[in-house]
């Protein structure tokens, strides 16, 4: 990851976060796929893509998303055209 680390203050450590770290809503995540939030909802329930699970005591709070996390998620998704031997130029 790429971050930085430095001391403002004693006992104070504040932390440059990329891009790439932003912690991501429901909404936001249904926006970057292009998907309802319902389905980003379905998502999270089945255990199909990675979030985090903000603690409310006694029920299960809301969750939130790392952008690095998904597009992760996204590239190891991606299907890959296979080519066969002897079928040649598809175009």
């Amino acid at each position: 990851m790429d971050k930085e680390m430095s001391r403002d203050s004693p006992g104070v450590a504040t932390a440059t976060i990329t891009v790439e770290d932003e912690v991501m809503t429901v909404d936001q995540v249904a926006e970057l796929l292009r998907v309802s939030p319902r389905t980003v909802e379905r998502l999270v329930a089945g255990t199909l893509i990675p979030y985090i699970t903000l603690r409310r005591q006694g029920t299960r709070g809301p969750v939130r998303f790392l952008r690095s996390e998904i597009l992760k998620w996204l590239r190891n998704r991606t299907v890959r055209p296979v080519r066969w031997k002897g079928q040649g130029d598809l175009s």
